[in-house]
């Protein structure tokens, strides 16, 4: 129920308020919401929400600060800032690049070299399935296709199941 309660030391011993911070998150009025102006800032930005705990990495960057290892992400706010702001493209690429290197540090020199391996044979395979997709091959048949006799089918013959040995008869290939 939004609202407001007092509760002063005494009054109910029984009710504990550790961990009550006072903010019902259910409730829109209760949303924090953040305004930020300045040299570091972008102007007349409009971003979608992001969690709390991202703001203490922001914060610690643009003041310059060490920052403490914390749940929050810089890489979630960045965006807001003047000296990070790119077009879509490069940012989903430095996104992707940094994802990639913090995952290759943990990696070995064998599973690298073989990653890198692995890419230059397919860009080579590539470039060289191109450029022979470009020429026509033509292939010239070896074989020569059997003759075959038809059955004779004269007027005298008796028997058209049989194969005449005669040259008058047709041959087809």
């Amino acid at each position: 129920k939004l609202g407001w309660e007092i509760i002063s030391p005494g009054d109910d011993e029984s009710h504990v308020s550790f961990g009550a911070h006072g903010h019902d998150n259910q409730e829109t009025s209760m949303h924090p919401i953040f305004y930020a102006f300045g040299p570091a800032f972008r102007t007349n930005l409009q971003v979608e929400s992001f969690r709390s705990v991202d703001f203490y990495p922001l914060m610690s960057h643009v003041l310059q600060l060490k920052e403490v290892e914390t749940n929050g992400s810089f890489n979630n706010v960045q965006g807001i800032l003047k000296e990070f702001f790119k077009t879509d493209i490069l940012n989903t690429i430095h996104t992707l690049i940094t994802k990639t290197t913090v995952k290759l540090r943990n990696w070995g020199y064998v599973e690298i070299v073989c990653l890198i391996s692995v890419i230059l044979m397919g860009l080579v395979f590539t470039i060289v399935a191109c450029r022979y997709s470009k020429q026509l091959v033509y292939v010239q048949s070896q074989y020569e296709p059997i003759r075959y006799r038809l059955l004779s089918i004269t007027e005298g013959s008796t028997n058209n199941f049989v194969a005449s040995d005669s040259d008058a008869d047709e041959v087809i290939n």
